[in-house]
């Protein structure tokens, strides 16, 4: 690897995790829970650990991913793998059931919040070339 190019590979990941975290404080803002750091951690690290499974197996972390119009699907898709995962492994956590139409809610919301971090991700590589 040549040490003058800029690999921002890092700076996606960051992004997809934190992307992750600002869905669920809207989701808890949302039911006006009251915030619980661990309940928070147990919703968003079994969502970033599924990410860091399914993101890479669909090439989401590649240093070189064709354009956003060109890899949308992909996100759809990572986020279709990793959610329901998540959920589960929430419901391990928490000890409390797996109810399907908060995975069907988490998916939306994971996919929407993703999408408009990519977009924003690809108007900065944009920018940086």
């Amino acid at each position: 690897m040549n040490p003058n190019t800029n690999d921002y590979s890092n700076i996606l990941i960051i992004g997809d995790f934190l992307t992750f975290l600002v869905v669920i404080l809207i989701g808890f803002a949302n039911h006006n829970s009251q915030f619980d750091l661990l309940r928070v951690l147990a919703n968003w690290l079994p969502l970033c650990l599924a990410w860091g499974m399914a993101a890479p197996m669909l090439g989401l972390w590649n240093k070189s991913q064709p354009t956003f119009l060109m890899n949308w699907w992909r996100v759809i898709w990572a986020a279709i793998l990793s959610v329901p995962l998540a959920v589960v492994i929430r419901g391990f956590i928490l000890n409390t059931p797996t109810i399907g139409i908060f995975v069907l809610v988490m998916m939306a919301f994971s996919i929407l919040g993703l999408l408009i971090w990519r977009l924003i991700w690809q108007l900065f590589l944009r920018q940086k070339s």
